[in-house]
């Protein structure tokens, strides 16, 4: 039970890394978009941290 916050925050930072090579791949291929990558990664990461804060495990069950 005591590992269950260790696991979201993992779970959380690998949903990052998805967003960010997610964005990475969608820049390369929609090059005019680049000027709105900092908003957008900024969004991702402040998404994902929110929901990493904000799930507990009370919410999983």
């Amino acid at each position: 039970m005591a590992g269950r916050p260790i696991i979201l925050i993992i779970i959380g930072i690998g949903n990052a890394f998805c967003f960010w090579l997610w964005d990475v791949v969608f820049f390369k291929i929609n090059s005019w978009v680049l000027r709105f990558y900092p908003l957008n990664y900024f969004g991702y990461y402040l998404i994902t941290v929110s929901a990493a804060i904000n799930i507990s495990p009370q919410r999983l069950i």
